[in-house]
């Protein structure tokens, strides 16, 4: 809106350019309102998969696998830091 309002004072309301300055506000918005959808599913699935990581429990214990130190997924043949090396693969850690 603000940037509305700034084409208008710019370039008038009869100015032909104050119709480009609309349209290009609108359709910037527009890229930018999508561009934030994909930014926010990418964030959501990393999280999701993070989440299913941690509340993992394969020998149904009760007790996640992350949290025990009894499983397979942090004695043996997992990695133990297969948490860690996706929150650092995603740039958090």
């Amino acid at each position: 809106m603000v940037s509305l309002l700034i084409g208008e004072l710019a370039y008038g309301v009869a100015d032909r350019r104050a119709e480009y300055v609309r349209i290009g506000v609108l359709a910037s918005s527009l890229l930018a309102a999508a561009l934030a959808a994909v930014i926010f599913r990418s964030r959501n699935r990393a999280y999701r998969d993070l989440a299913a990581i941690e509340e993992r429990d394969s020998d149904a214990d009760g007790i996640p696998d992350v949290r025990d130190a009894t499983t397979p997924a942090t004695t043996g043949s997992a990695p133990p830091t297969a948490h860690s090396a996706a929150a650092t693969q995603r740039g958090w850690a």
